[in-house]
């Protein structure tokens, strides 16, 4: 997270008003301009996962 932080791909926002200590992550603009790829690779992913024997998709609980 912290690679990624520097990276100016997400932001962090630390919240210290009151106990417990909250810490929210958000894409910035630059971060959000991978979100094309990595739908491409979940789709990549859902594609393999119903075409190879080898890969299984995990079973919902």
């Amino acid at each position: 997270m912290k690679q990624l932080e520097e990276d100016h791909i997400i932001d962090r926002k630390v919240f210290t008003e009151k106990p417990p200590l909250m810490v929210e992550y958000s894409l910035t603009d630059f971060g959000k301009t991978l979100l094309p790829v990595l739908h491409e690779i979940t789709k990549w992913g859902r594609e393999a996962a119903t075409n190879s024997k080898k890969i299984t998709k995990k079973k919902a609980s």
